[in-house]
């Protein structure tokens, strides 16, 4: 069991429609909702950084 924190947060029906399509594509087969999801976050929140907010 993964010692990570749980959480639900509820997402619009595009975004949801939008990380449905990623698990469709090459790079993301295999991969679970919850780990794009992870992916997408961490991509954002490193983005964030390089802008300096």
């Amino acid at each position: 069991m993964t010692d990570m924190r749980r959480i639900t947060i509820s997402l619009p029906d595009d975004l949801d429609a939008a990380v449905e399509a990623l698990k469709g594509a090459e790079r993301f087969k295999g991969r679970t909702y919850s780990q794009i999801i992870r992916y997408l976050l961490t991509l954002g929140l490193k983005s964030e950084d390089r802008r300096g907010t």
